[in-house]
């Protein structure tokens, strides 16, 4: 995969002109684009985001990370979808919608036929907007007072990343397993937060507790998505707490 330092930026004053690009550059002959999107009240002619979604997907491609650019542009990026990715229920509806309007191009077709082939299409997995608890999940938070009692005080974001692996999860035995570790990260969220709350008694008067380690004030985001080390656009190494505020 092309490192996103060593992807190229263009300006497409419209969908038509990023429509046109991309089947000029096929995947795999591309790794990836940078899109400069005009911000609103900008007052420059330019595709929007919105389009960059549709059109990447109309032609295989998906929107990936956000960055700032200037006062005028930020850049989008997309990139061809990797071979075996999940579907989210948001794109398996929008390319519904592309397919009715005569949209599609040959590259999003494939990608589509890939994915109901070998059965991604089917389990296509919810927004945080209309995703519910799965009953794999339900069942194994029940064997659990003390991982449910941490999952019914999660706030809405917290709530979906500690769920969203049983979500995308492809066969019974996946969410059955996902659904074990998703509840031994929320009894061990417990256990943190238990020594959290000793620790400024521990340290003695006149010393403060450390600093929270991502914006939700917590490691709780990370112990429960499962954080992971990444590499961050400009190659450093970040954790991922979930919260997509965080960038330790």
């Amino acid at each position: 995969m092309t490192a996103p330092e060593a992807l190229e930026v263009h300006a497409f004053p419209d969908a038509d002109h990023l429509d046109a690009w991309l089947a000029a550059h096929p995947a795999p002959s591309s790794g990836g684009l940078w899109v400069k999107v005009a911000r609103k009240g900008a007052g420059i002619r330019s595709v929007g985001a919105g389009e960059v979604n549709d059109v990447a997907l109309c032609h295989g491609w998906i929107t990936g990370s956000r960055r700032r650019l200037d006062a005028l542009y930020f850049l989008q990026r997309i990139t061809p979808r990797r071979p075996g990715a999940d579907w989210s229920m948001v794109n398996v509806r929008r390319v519904a919608e592309l397919t009715a309007a005569g949209r599609m191009r040959s590259g999003g077709l494939a990608e589509v036929a890939a994915a109901r082939a070998d059965g991604r299409w089917a389990v296509a997995y919810e927004s945080q907007k209309n995703a519910v608890v799965p009953d794999a999940l339900v069942a194994a938070l029940a064997r659990n007072p003390r991982a449910k009692a941490a999952f019914d005080g999660l706030g809405r974001t917290e709530r979906y990343l500690a769920m969203l692996g049983v979500l995308r999860a492809r066969t019974p035995d996946q969410r059955e397993a996902r659904s074990a570790a998703a509840v031994e990260r929320l009894e061990a969220t417990v256990t943190a937060t238990a020594m959290a709350t000793a620790a400024p008694e521990e340290a003695g008067p006149g010393r403060a507790a450390p600093p929270p380690s991502c914006p939700s004030g917590s490691r709780r985001a990370g112990v429960l998505s499962g954080a992971s080390e990444t590499r961050g656009v400009a190659g450093e190494a970040v954790t991922r707490c979930g919260s997509p505020r965080c960038r330790r």
